[in-house]
């Protein structure tokens, strides 16, 4: 028997990314994640076993998968071996991912592969995980990897792994314009980290040429204002940067 469920994808409806955090190159985040019903499907085949063996099939050739040597760099994998150890127990398990979403295409196709499995997993071994040990191990996969536990409309704080409900929106039909090039997660957040560096310099060179401007208080009340509107649409921080990774 198995377990096949569905891998909704995601979309921040509106994104602020703050400055690498010194120590950990975290950035601090404030969004508003809503989930799509386009899907990928996940099933999971699960058994008990004196050992713990985890096998990972896809239909992408882009995705790390037991056949390709790189199964542990998955997400799914990783949270699978993850839960299999807090809920104490050796299983041999098999997990399929049917992809109809893009990879790396920024709809969080890989994080929602991860809950998709555990919620499937759970189900094979008829145990579960407490939900504040599923959010936990979940954060430490990935950072979007909880509000697809979640899922509808929330509210995402400091890395993005910690998500509020927020009143979910109508449905909506939504359109998806998906370029032909991925842009890793990675490589997007580090392409920030230079554009913060470029502006420290700017305003380290503009410092040096004489006294700051002073700026009346109602306008720092209204940028203080502003920063807390996260449905806002201000120059967003992933735009143009980390699209211009691929020529």
């Amino acid at each position: 028997m198995s377990t096949r469920v569905r891998s909704f994808s995601k979309i921040n409806l509106g994104l602020r990314v703050g400055p690498p955090q010194v120590g950990t190159g975290f950035h601090a985040l404030r969004t508003c994640y809503q989930t799509l019903a386009a899907c990928d499907f996940i099933t999971v085949s699960a058994k008990a076993a004196s050992t713990t063996k985890i096998t990972l099939a896809a239909n992408h050739p882009g995705v790390p998968r037991t056949e390709t040597g790189d199964a542990e760099k998955n997400t799914a994998y990783r949270l699978v071996a993850l839960a299999l150890e807090s809920l104490g127990v050796t299983a041999e398990v098999h997990i399929e991912l049917d992809k109809r979403m893009p990879v790396q295409g920024g709809l969080g196709a890989g994080s929602a592969n991860a809950a998709a499995a555990l919620i499937a997993l759970e189900r094979e071994l008829g145990q579960s995980l407490s939900w504040d040990d599923r959010l936990r191990l979940a954060a430490d996969v990935g950072s979007d990897v909880p509000m697809f536990l979640v899922g509808g409309t929330m509210l995402g704080v400091n890395r993005g792994e910690e998500v509020y409900p927020l009143p979910d929106l109508p449905e909506t039909p939504c359109v998806l314009a998906i370029p032909d090039v991925g842009v890793s997660t990675k490589l997007a957040f580090e392409a920030i980290d230079e554009e913060y560096a470029r502006a420290a310099g700017a305003r380290g060179q503009a410092q040096g040429a004489g006294p700051r401007r002073r700026v009346p208080l109602r306008r720092k009340i209204w940028r203080f204002l502003g920063r807390l509107q996260v449905l806002e649409a201000p120059r967003h921080p992933l735009n143009p940067g980390p699209w211009n990774l691929d020529p």
